[in-house]
């Protein structure tokens, strides 16, 4: 079981963080977004054993501070310790970054760093924003097809999970 104090503490400092941001084509707070790949990485946690909560759940929490904020892992590693930020960097997609060399440093964590990954992606796997066009959500379904074969094996909970979403995405590309 994950500490509850923990979890206040990183959802406090991923929400001053984000503050302003909202999630991609919606108009409600980006923590949002942060909750739910907390409840479906938690939610996995549950029903798999052998996963270091805690672990999991403040991955889930910071996994867009790097990318997404002015945050750096000097920061993350100063509050929450230099393991933490090591993962958050792992999960922090460079801009122009080959989706291949992205999963491997993923794949070089503990499997926790894969299931914030898997239940990322599962969360962003609903209707695209109006401005992406039918190439760009095709690109993003094959996107989520590599992440899915590469990250499957960390948890068979969220590899379902997110091949049901993968599968269900597939109504937002048109005829």
């Amino acid at each position: 079981m994950w500490d509850p104090d923990l979890f206040n503490t990183t959802l406090h400092f991923a929400a001053g963080a984000h503050e302003g941001q909202f999630v991609n084509g919606q108009n409600y707070s980006y923590v949002v977004h942060l909750v739910g790949v907390c409840m479906e990485a938690m939610r996995a946690a549950h029903i798999e054993q052998g996963t270091d909560s805690n672990l999991l759940m403040q991955c889930s929490l910071l996994h867009d501070t790097i990318e997404d904020t002015p945050v750096t892992a000097e920061i993350l590693g100063d509050r929450f310790g230099r393991e933490i930020a090591a993962d958050i960097v792992a999960l922090s997609r460079e801009e122009g970054e080959d989706l291949s060399g992205y999963l491997r440093r993923i794949m070089a964590r503990e499997k926790e760093v894969w299931m914030v990954k898997l239940a990322d992606r599962i969360c962003n796997l609903q209707e695209p924003p109006p401005h992406w066009d039918v190439p760009k959500r095709r690109e993003y379904l094959a996107e989520s097809r590599a992440i899915h074969d590469a990250l499957r094996k960390a948890s068979p909970y969220l590899a379902a999970r997110l091949s049901d979403k993968i599968y269900a995405y597939r109504k937002f590309l048109g005829p």
